[in-house]
């Protein structure tokens, strides 16, 4: 890749304080990560348009960018067929973020891999640690309610904080000595933030992910770094399930979701937090059977789902979403969103996957393990809450797949500083 040195000298820098900033962002400011993303990628863009920065011509960044533009657009149509774009037309701008992939991995691709690698891991680490302390703030300011972080939503919080912890970890496996007790305090407090926010899914997907890199890192013998806290939790895990202990806060909730589909089975109650949501789904299932192939749009039905909650089950409750991505996407934008949503999903799994078998550095690994660990989290977490279609999620996405595809599979381009001035 032939680059104007004199001109893009101080993209690497620039891409670097911007990483940390999109990847510290999340849990302390929340939806300041949106404004970074969409706002660096209009200015992407513009490098793009004036010839600055080309985009890249390897066929797998070509193939994944393809089909995020293929999402957004068959989401577009979707929306244009249902009506949905006609009535309410600003629905269409939550798009503009995917359809930013091509031109921000093209600006984001003149970096150096190690430097990316590690203004992402100490931007996940500042995350951690922040997140933690203002939910401490909030547990102390407003007891009763369950601690947001600077998300504003409990679930978010906890699905970006899981995020970040499982970045670190993978931090700690690649890192030297020196580092790892830092990264390991700072996943640390994310953890202890995630226990705060009392989210049960994101906190099963944190253990996925925990088995993920086992499974993963034991074949390459890295796992030797984690012994002693790895032996100290098991120990800690084993010592209460035989003594029958509640973890504060955490037992109560899980406890909570039993409750719940007793009164569901019991009683016909669906006046919970389990209730509501199959609820959502019964409705959900039915809407999406009324407009199969586009759906309904995605104001449409938000409002129907209000509605037909009220009508039907006598919950007055408002939601923009259904509690699950597949749901989701069959009923807003019906079978072809469905279809170009997986496919999507899908090549990144299988590209991640590939990679970390065949990868020969440590920049590579990691970024695949980034994009995996995010592909799984949110599919995971997207079963029972919501995937895409919160700007904070949805720019925290892309934020992990584009530095993520390219530490594991773009060309680091040949960067030399610029000519001293005569």
């Amino acid at each position: 890749m032939k680059l104007p040195t004199g001109l893009l000298a101080d993209i690497p820098k620039v891409n670097r304080v911007f990483t940390l900033l999109c990847f510290a962002s999340p849990p302390i400011i929340g939806s300041a990560v949106s404004f970074l993303f969409n706002g660096g990628g209009a200015v992407c863009a513009y490098n793009v348009a004036r010839g600055r920065v080309k985009l890249s011509d390897i066929r797998e960044i070509r193939l994944i960018s393809f089909l995020f533009l293929a999402f957004v657009a068959v989401s577009v149509l979707a929306a244009f067929a249902n009506g949905s774009a006609l009535r309410k037309p600003t629905e269409l701008l939550a798009l503009v973020t995917f359809a930013l992939f091509p031109v921000s991995y093209a600006y984001w691709s003149v970096s150096r891999k190690e430097e990316i690698m590690w203004s992402v891991v100490w931007g996940a680490a500042i995350g951690c640690m922040g997140g933690l302390a203002i939910a401490v703030v909030q547990m102390i300011l407003v007891p009763d309610e369950r601690p947001a972080g600077g998300a504003g939503n409990p679930l978010v919080f906890a699905t970006v904080t899981v995020v970040a912890v499982s970045i670190v970890v993978v931090g700690i496996l690649l890192s030297e000595q020196r580092k790892r007790g830092l990264l390991a305090a700072a996943a640390l407090c994310g953890v202890v933030a995630l226990i705060l926010s009392q989210s049960r899914v994101p906190l099963m997907m944190l253990a996925v992910n925990a088995l993920l890199l086992f499974v993963l890192f034991a074949p390459r013998g890295w796992l030797r770094r984690l012994w002693v806290p790895a032996l100290a939790l098991a120990a800690l895990v084993g010592a209460m399930i035989a003594t029958g202990a509640e973890v504060p806060l955490l037992s109560a909730r899980f406890e909570e979701a039993a409750s719940d589909w007793a009164l569901i089975r019991e009683k016909g109650d669906y006046l919970s937090s389990g209730g509501i949501r199959l609820a959502i789904w019964e409705i959900g299932f039915e809407m999406w059977k009324e407009a199969p192939w586009l759906g309904h749009g995605r104001g449409y039905a938000a409002e129907e789902l209000g509605r037909r909650l009220v009508e039907q089950y006598d919950i007055s409750r408002s939601f923009t979403h259904f509690h699950n991505f597949m749901l989701q996407a069959l009923v807003q934008n019906g079978i072809i969103g469905f279809v170009s949503l997986l496919a999507l999903l899908g090549y990144g799994f299988w590209l991640a996957i590939r990679t970390i078998r065949s990868a020969d550095d440590k920049t590579r690994l990691f970024g695949a393990m980034m994009m995996l660990i995010v592909l799984v989290t949110y599919t995971g977490s997207g079963m029972t809450n919501i995937m895409f279609g919160h700007d904070i999620l949805d720019a925290v996405f892309m934020v992990c797949m584009v530095p993520g595809v390219y530490l594991a599979v773009g060309r680091e381009p040949r960067l030399t500083p610029p000519a001293a001035a005569p």
